[in-house]
């Protein structure tokens, strides 16, 4: 049930702090998740779902997340219904572009590869993974017990 306002009446944050809620949940995200996804802390996005004030730039990045065309948040405090965007053909939405399990074997590996960034193209995730693999070898060798072993017996000579 949603909450009175000082006035008596129904207070439209709640209502729309329910619907946030029950989309998200729909679309089976976390809070976290959600956040992420918007460019928020997890802190500004539970605040919405508190029915808490936040700024009118939040709702923009809400909407987004949930798929609402712009203007859904304030639509739904005016007692109405978001309207649900259509994303256009040509921009792949981060779902789609995450949607591929490349490195199925490799958390770590497919973590970088979904990075959340609907601007980094396939090449840009690659190179992402370039990286980390070269650091990863870097930090393997460094640490190798036969090079460790030649560090400790000539720190002690």
């Amino acid at each position: 049930m949603a909450e009175l306002c000082h006035t008596g009446m129904v207070d439209p944050k709640a209502v729309l702090a329910a619907r946030v809620m029950s989309r998200r949940l729909e679309l089976g995200l976390s809070i976290d998740r959600a956040a992420e996804v918007a460019g928020m802390s997890a802190t500004t996005w539970a605040r919405v779902e508190h029915a808490k004030q936040v700024q009118a730039l939040t709702y923009a990045a809400i909407e987004r997340v949930l798929g609402w065309e712009s203007g859904g948040c304030r639509q739904v405090m005016n007692d109405g219904a978001p309207t649900l965007a259509t994303p256009p053909a040509a921009a792949p939405t981060p779902q789609a572009t995450t949607a591929t399990k490349r490195y199925p074997d490799n958390p770590v590996l497919q973590h970088l590869w979904d990075t959340p960034d609907p601007s980094l193209t396939d090449e840009d995730r690659e190179a992402l993974i370039q990286v980390y693999r070269a650091l990863k070898r870097t930090s393997a060798a460094a640490a190798s017990p036969a090079r460790l072993r030649d560090s400790t017996a000539t720190a002690y000579t």
